[in-house]
């Protein structure tokens, strides 16, 4: 009886055990889908709020202040990173962002998107041609503490500047 005891204690033990290692990974993917979910929901306010309905108000609430913006061969300060962005919204005011698809998880996330628009004023190199842009390009995130810390941007500035009929400038 005492061996049947003793056997039992052990299985309760061992079943506990598993119980409690398989409740704390389940809390833990919780954590992970969640912190996940924030992620995903802080880069899509940089498509679909702040470069499409322009509330650059959020830029504080989005983003580190000492986030660091790189496209190309260039490294800009958040602040060179919205003057950049605000004279291609002026070469095609009506430009909008959709979000294709989001890949990654945790602190680091990939935006597939597309952007189209008429390019219709002056900004960026640009005059205005009246011709439309369509141009596909993807942006990689990593987020710290709830804020995005760092960013990549990679799209093809000839097509546009191709697309619009014009030349790039150089240097």
């Amino acid at each position: 009886m005492q061996k049947f005891t003793m056997k039992c204690a052990v299985v309760l033990v061992c079943s506990a055990t598993a119980l409690a290692w398989a409740g704390g990974k389940h809390k833990q993917k919780a954590n992970d889908d969640n912190e996940n979910e924030g992620n995903r929901t802080i880069v899509s306010q940089v498509f679909n709020q702040l470069f499409n309905k322009r509330s650059f108000e959020l830029v504080n609430q989005i983003y580190e202040p000492n986030c660091v913006v790189h496209h190309r061969n260039k490294t800009m300060t958040l602040s060179e990173a919205l003057t950049d962005l605000r004279e291609w919204q002026s070469a095609a005011p009506d430009m909008t962002m959709t979000i294709e698809k989001i890949r990654g998880e945790g602190d680091h996330l990939t935006v597939h998107w597309i952007a189209r628009g008429t390019n219709t004023g002056t900004g960026h190199g640009l005059k205005p041609s009246g011709k439309p842009i369509v141009v596909r390009g993807h942006t990689e995130f990593k987020i710290t503490n709830g804020k995005i810390a760092e960013e990549w941007n990679d799209f093809n500035e000839e097509e546009i500047f191709k697309q619009a009929g014009q030349t790039p400038p150089k240097g």
